[in-house]
């Protein structure tokens, strides 16, 4: 399997997770704390410190792909819905 497929079949198990939790008002509550953090997270990206720190900066990375990976299925998700 290839990092394509990989990814891809990493977002659908997600996305089928993510279909019952939707219509929760919790879960869309926490989806908002997940926009806010990934704010947070792209100024922590911007700080001097962690600039001079690669692993500090790869961290912070990887955490802002997470967070936009989840926060990008559920608004995909939301989308298809409103067709």
């Amino acid at each position: 399997m290839t990092n394509i497929e990989q990814e891809q079949f990493r977002q659908r198990a997600v996305a089928e997770a993510m279909s019952q939790l939707i219509p929760n008002t919790n879960f869309q509550h926490f989806i908002g704390v997940l926009r806010e953090q990934r704010e947070v997270v792209i100024e922590d990206i911007c700080r001097d410190d962690s600039i001079r720190d690669d692993r500090t900066t790869m961290a912070l990375i990887g955490e802002l792909r997470a967070l936009k990976n989840i926060i990008g299925v559920y608004d995909e998700y939301r989308r298809r819905e409103a067709i």
